[in-house]
């Protein structure tokens, strides 16, 4: 989808005084001045990277209000906020903060654009900092046409949204899956995650998103595309037509946020996980997870959001599979509930390439670069790897593993699905049969009866160019587990 913008813009003046820390006396005898100049700063331009923003005029530091911004895919409602973040201590002597994190609203950014009935709407996004603490609350109300639970997540940058680059790992409240409501709330320890920084170029961004793109049903070329230098893709041949009924996948690899939203409920329900899963933060994708972690999950999913579970332990899809290590086979998977179940790889792989026919990766653009995934650069081995900056992502790779990416950090296909080739690797339904192509059904293949190897598609952040094209194949045993490793979810209606 295309959108189109429409941009509105609140006015204002800024205000002669900076809504701090009133009543604090130290606040106000020594580092007044400081706060001035530093409230003064923040009136500066803010542009949120990739949107079409309108010039827009400043309100002062007392409201922290924010409007509405609801932008395909999902809804995003962005805080422009200068931080003043004087985060030291005072020292032994007397224990007490030397000046405390002050929020001090710069700008207000809205935009809304056209947007499918079925997108979440968020309203009522406001974000302040509690007195005397490095806490920020943030609280938001969000309504679903489909009344189904929607996918939340805070994002942060400290460039005024060229990059969202804050590793979130602090939150707590109303993220990852959220029943629909007012008065939302999700507290950041920004103390934490945040901490010593003085900057004006902050940006909160509140995600909404309802969790899923629809996939039209039709008929793709699945498998190698016979270009050059893909000749080493036996198993992806031969290039055939496949018939892929509609479906719905997740418009993001599962995050941890999500993945821990669920498993906690779940683990309370009687299911049990053989990991925990692990994260590099709250809203990179989960990782260190097995192939019947991800499938019991999306059953835990399933039940907690009321939809009918899709995995069984029986034929007659009566005993839910809740616990154990079980190598399900097709007939235990009720295709037909509108629970949450992995994508088949013809699911996968039609999803993946959003509509684009013959072409190597998820772009219309035979090559890859830094631009378009997070993936392991070498130029000099791979000719369709043209990326000016070589080994790992530059922005991701920093200490300790994995270099993971937020989910929705790159642009989304043509489907409007995040991260395809990249970041992970993603778990699949099926069993990996290196010459399943050659005899499988032309209409909604669901793979090979048994097997030893369960598929991964898609490429991870340590992977090479050659492993992240849309066509590559590979699997691992069903209990394996990698820092980068991890699904997302599909939905039959």
């Amino acid at each position: 989808m295309n959108p189109q913008h429409a941009v509105a813009a609140m006015t204002g003046m800024a205000a002669g005084h900076c809504v701090t820390t009133q009543g604090y006396r130290t606040m106000k005898t020594r580092a007044t001045s400081g706060w001035w100049a530093l409230a003064a700063a923040a009136l500066g331009a803010l542009m949120m990277a990739g949107t079409a923003w309108a010039d827009v005029a400043y309100t002062n530091s007392a409201p922290f209000s924010v409007n509405t911004v609801i932008p395909e895919p999902g809804a995003v409602a962005a805080v422009a906020i200068g931080l003043l973040a004087m985060l030291r201590r005072r020292g032994a002597r007397d224990g007490r903060w030397r000046a405390p994190l002050a929020l001090v609203l710069a700008g207000v950014l809205a935009c809304v654009q056209a947007v499918r009935a079925a997108a979440p709407v968020v309203t009522d996004v406001t974000a302040s900092q509690r007195d005397y603490t490095f806490l920020c609350d943030v609280y938001y109300s969000v309504q679903d046409a489909d009344g189904d639970m929607v996918e939340v997540a805070l994002y942060v940058s400290t460039n005024s949204g060229a990059r969202y680059d804050v590793l979130v790992t602090n939150v707590s409240g109303d993220v990852g899956y959220v029943t629909t409501g007012v008065n939302k709330h999700i507290v950041w320890d920004m103390g934490t995650d945040m901490s010593n920084v003085v900057s004006t170029s902050v940006v909160v961004k509140v995600l909404v998103d309802d969790g899923c793109r629809y996939i039209p049903a039709g008929t793709f070329n699945m498998g190698t595309n016979n270009l050059p230098f893909e000749g080493e893709m036996a198993n992806a041949g031969p290039n055939h037509a496949v018939y892929v009924s509609g479906f719905y996948m997740g418009t993001y690899e599962v995050s941890y946020e999500v993945w821990k939203s669920v498993y906690d409920w779940a683990v309370g329900k009687g299911y049990s996980f053989d990991n925990t899963g692990n994260w590099k933060a709250v809203t990179h994708p989960v990782q260190v997870i097995s192939w019947y972690d991800a499938v019991k999950w999306c059953n835990a999913r399933s039940e907690k959001e009321g939809l009918t579970p899709c995995y069984y332990l029986d034929a007659g899809h009566t005993v839910v599979y809740r616990t154990g290590q079980s190598n399900l086979w097709s007939g235990a998977v009720k295709w037909n509930a509108d629970g949450y179940r992995l994508p088949t790889e013809a699911e996968w792989e039609k999803a993946a390439r959003g509509g684009l026919v013959g072409r190597r990766f998820a772009w219309n653009d035979d090559n890859i670069t830094h631009t378009n995934a997070n993936y392991v650069s070498n130029p000099t081995v791979y000719p369709y790897d043209t990326s000016l900056t070589t080994s790992n992502h530059p922005t991701f790779a920093v200490l300790p593993t994995p270099y993971t990416a937020p989910v929705g950090y790159f642009l989304p296909n043509g489907y409007g699905l995040y991260g395809t080739i990249g970041d992970g690797s993603e778990w699949i339904w099926d069993w990996l049969d290196a010459n399943y192509y050659a005899v499988s059904p032309s209409t909604d293949p669901r793979g090979p009866a048994s097997g030893t190897q369960r598929v991964r598609r898609g490429g991870g952040w340590n992977s090479s160019a050659n492993n992240c094209r849309a066509a590559v194949r590979y699997g691992s045993l069903p209990d394996a587990t990698g820092w980068s490793i991890g699904f997302r979810c599909a939905r039959g209606r």
